[in-house]
């Protein structure tokens, strides 16, 4: 996790201090500026200038899998997992939403054509009512202007790349947003596991952000689920994905992940119980 700038967004950056796993994007003061071999991508220019489709065919032939619908689904995690968490963490930690509008999210590209790691540059934040504020945020009376703020910004973030991304590939939206949106559940339930948090508490925070985020437009076949290998014990649950990533696809020995939707729950039980269970 590299962070330059935090301002409003400090909070969110503290509550993440303590967690092992918190891909927060790099966050910048200034825009970044071209270096020999590096030019830097503002979001909406890349869209805007037609290079989803030959950043997507950068990746796949140089990192991700050769598989189409695995291919896509890799390239959408490569930059968009840090501002899902963003999304997710601040919300679910902080009471705080950084204004990710595709003006302030930079990327790097190499000669290749290869995107590197997502930069976000000063958003402002929205802010909880009786929170501390400050300058560069946005208060907001609840937790329901909160969502309501969060789920427009992520499709109007979101929206123009999945659509330019499934034009190219032919992977459908509903699969690209279905990758988006279990994301966003499991980026609150992973950092309330590993704080000791209550599970079914974070479940429930995740599934009212997600609400808001269909109800704004996000089209899925099925959202992710709470799954309860160890019903009995306050840390025996996981989740699992509403949209398989087919990772099985490009790779048949790797098999169903843990979490896809396609495995059986059995299966899924022991499996769970093995890596998570006390």
């Amino acid at each position: 996790m590299q962070v330059r700038h935090r301002g409003p967004l400090a909070p969110v950056v503290q509550a993440c201090a303590e967690l092992t796993f918190a891909p927060l994007p790099v966050l910048l003061d200034e825009p970044p500026a071209d270096t020999p071999g590096t030019h830097w991508w503002r979001l909406d220019r890349l869209v805007g200038e037609d290079q989803i489709g030959p950043a997507f065919d950068a990746f796949r032939e140089l990192r991700g899998p050769r598989q189409i619908s695995a291919a896509a689904v890799h390239f959408l995690k490569s930059f968009g997992r840090e501002l899902i968490f963003l999304a997710a963490a601040g919300t679910y930690l902080a009471g705080r939403s950084a204004e990710l509008r595709p003006d302030v999210v930079w990327l790097p590209a190499d000669e290749r054509n290869l995107l590197g790691e997502v930069h976000v540059v000063r958003p402002r934040v929205a802010v909880l009512d009786g929170h501390p504020t400050e300058p560069g945020t946005v208060p907001v009376r609840d937790e329901n202007e909160l969502d309501e703020w969060t789920s427009v910004l992520m499709i109007d973030l979101f929206g123009p790349v999945i659509d330019a991304l499934s034009a190219h590939t032919r992977v459908g939206r509903r699969t690209l947003w279905g990758y988006v949106v279990d994301m966003l559940n499991f980026y609150m339930l992973n950092p309330a596991r590993r704080l000791g948090n209550d599970l079914d508490q974070a479940w429930r925070r995740s599934e009212r952000l997600t609400t808001a985020l269909l109800a704004a437009g996000a089209p899925i076949r099925k959202g992710p689920r709470l799954f309860w290998f160890q019903p009995d014990r306050p840390q025996g649950a996981w989740a699992v994905r509403g949209t398989c990533c087919f990772d099985f696809r490009a790779d048949p020995e790797h098999g169903y992940c843990i979490t896809c939707p396609l495995e059986d729950d059995t299966v899924r039980q022991t499996k769970f119980a093995e890596a998570f269970g006390d």
